[in-house]
């Protein structure tokens, strides 16, 4: 390192709030009309929880008067999850749901995995959902002033948003020795990486500084959904087909999209000594035309015709978006 130059660096603990995705009614009480019937996995039980995670930054200030600066930025939102364990439950009646395909119009039925008199059986089904990112940028000052500078940027942005939904049922209805074991697993990988362009800006005093930063990506993003089930009927042999993740919609099927992925940062700090500053920021970033697992479930089943036609596999976009507020250090030598 040239005399002069300076190393930055920033730690922040993080809360995010990741957009929920939606998921079909998976488990319930009853089906779906009945009443009193609630969902127990799916429906109005979805991903909506914040999640606690982590924020890094390193820069390094090169070139005269500081005007250059190489920053390496990451994060990882940590993971949000969804669980429901039947054996853990006060529910006397739990069944899985799904849209008869086999009969016109198309009507209500379920699976039943635990009611008294007809079966005894046990569902698990799990949620799981996890971001993380980063990117690479070069800064180069523009405007700059004796309280504040203004800086354009450019670099390389990445990110990844993964989903997976699994459900596996064992049931053994009343009177009979036949078990029946289904199990569905639906799973969207998104990939985005592409260029980034924008500009940040610093005001600061003795003891106080606020920065913001807008960023624009803009590049590809790659989704890949596998959907893939399992049946057993007693003794015979196991078959690829569960019970919404069942043929024609099983698979793996990748697309890419152009899209834009925009982010805004605002950070407060408060400098402690010479080279050590609190932090409080908040974060916008959004990735559209995402996969959600949840969204990829077709609730439609023909479960007794040899040329079914559902559930099908059809691509539903939406787009994504992560709020966080950000608390942390930042070290500059």
């Amino acid at each position: 390192m040239r005399p002069g130059d300076r190393i930055t660096a920033r730690l922040e603990a993080a809360t995010f709030f990741p957009s929920s995705q939606s998921i079909p009614s998976l488990v319930r009480t009853a089906e779906i009309g009945v009443p009193g019937s609630t969902d127990l996995f799916g429906g109005t039980e979805n991903l909506d929880q914040s999640v606690q995670g982590v924020r890094g930054e390193f820069g390094w200030l090169f070139g005269m008067a500081h005007c250059n600066t190489l920053q390496f930025r990451f994060f990882d939102a940590g993971a949000q999850s969804l669980t429901f364990d039947s054996p853990t439950s006060s529910a006397t009646s739990i069944v899985r749901p799904y849209q008869d395909g086999s009969v016109s119009p198309i009507v209500q039925d379920s699976v039943s995995i635990r009611e008294p008199g007809i079966s005894n059986g046990s569902v698990l089904a799990h949620a799981f959902s996890e971001v993380q990112g980063g990117d690479v940028l070069f800064k180069r000052q523009w405007l700059k002033n004796c309280d504040s500078t203004t800086d354009w940027l450019v670099g390389y942005q990445t990110a990844r948003l993964t989903d997976s939904i699994d459900v596996h049922s064992t049931t053994l209805p009343t009177g009979s020795t036949t078990l029946l074991e289904l199990r569905d697993q639906f799973r969207t990988v998104n990939r985005f990486q592409g260029a980034a362009f924008g500009l940040s800006r610093m005001v600061y005093s003795p003891r106080w500084s606020l920065g913001s930063m807008f960023k624009l990506g803009l590049g590809d993003m790659q989704r890949d959904v596998t959907i893939a089930g399992f049946q057993k009927v007693g003794s015979a042999a196991a078959t690829n087909n569960g019970l919404l993740a069942r043929s024609p919609a099983s698979g793996v099927y990748s697309s890419n999209t152009f899209v834009f992925s925009p982010e805004v940062n605002v950070t407060l700090g408060y400098r402690l000594t010479q080279n050590l500053e609190a932090t409080l920021g908040y974060t916008y970033l959004g990735l559209p035309k995402v996969a959600r697992a949840g969204e990829q479930i077709d609730t439609v089943a023909d479960l007794d015709s040899a040329n079914a036609t559902r559930p099908r596999f059809t691509l539903q976009e939406s787009n994504f978006s992560l709020h966080s507020l950000n608390y942390g250090l930042q070290y500059r030598y």
